[in-house]
């Protein structure tokens, strides 16, 4: 898998693992490290890529 691919998985993961936790909770109730956990990353590749939470 080259490197492009790779990061649409990862990116598609936490857009994924995002949508699923809010089926259960608020979005105000959601961290950063919970949302990394369910989406198998790392918190810091989440920071590479996204420049805050919201």
């Amino acid at each position: 898998m080259n490197p492009q691919e790779r990061k649409q998985q990862n990116l598609t993961a936490i857009y994924e693992a995002l949508l699923q936790l809010m089926s259960h909770k608020p979005l105000s109730m959601i961290s950063i490290t919970e949302l990394c956990a369910h989406a198998q990353l790392s918190r810091s590749y989440f920071y590479r890529n996204f420049t805050s939470f919201d």
